[in-house]
């Protein structure tokens, strides 16, 4: 705090330099500013809260809202088919979450109806997907940048490039995700990258 007070007074044009009532006036509203009754230092807190390596919870969330992910992993839990009228979209207000185009007949197609549950995963694995998503942020999705980003995972993780599919191998011990293969599906398909054209497929080694 002395810092601070120190630097903002220097900040003081030249005549008002030497006047003690205007020092006195920066430093009561440095301090007013920049310190709660325990003299803490608020920037510095919210500078701790927001930093990807020590936020927690709802912290935490905040930087996914900037970062485009929400930990929240739509699992579904049942799953029915009914054939409708094919325009070429989805309508979500009638719970149709995607079609069928293989079985498409025109002017029909079969629509999957699905209702879910909802997971968020941990704060140390929602931590290092953010790592790996801000680390191929504005980079090409090759194989070598993909790898990179991978190293968040401490190994756990790998991937192997076969023709036009990605393989995604994953650790048995690996946090939360790889006991439940529905949470895997959808955890893998929300957040991996995998370039136009590819397929991704999950692997639990």
């Amino acid at each position: 705090m002395e810092n601070l007070k120190k630097y903002f007074t220097n900040l003081l044009i030249l005549q008002y330099k030497n006047k003690p009532k205007a020092k006195a006036t920066i430093e009561a509203l440095v301090t007013a500013m920049f310190s709660d009754t325990n003299g803490n230092i608020f920037p510095t807190q919210i500078q701790n809260a927001y930093n990807l390596d020590t936020a927690i919870g709802k912290q935490l969330d905040v930087i996914g809202k900037y970062v485009g992910y929400d930990r929240v992993l739509p699992i579904p839990i049942d799953n029915t088919f009914k054939y409708a009228e094919y325009d070429g979209s989805i309508n979500p207000s009638e719970g149709y979450s995607e079609y069928t185009e293989s079985k498409k007949t025109y002017p029909y197609a079969e629509y999957r109806y699905s209702s879910y549950q909802y997971y968020n995963i941990s704060d140390e694995t929602y931590r290092k997907i953010l790592k790996m998503i801000i680390s191929l942020k504005n980079k090409p999705l090759s194989l070598g940048f993909i790898d990179q980003a991978l190293s968040v995972f401490d190994n756990k993780i790998y991937v192997v490039e076969n023709d036009k599919n990605l393989e995604y191998h994953i650790s048995s011990d690996l946090y939360e995700v790889s006991n439940n293969q529905d949470i895997l599906n959808v955890f893998f398909n929300k957040y991996f990258p995998r370039p136009m054209g590819c397929s991704l497929t999950v692997v639990r080694d």
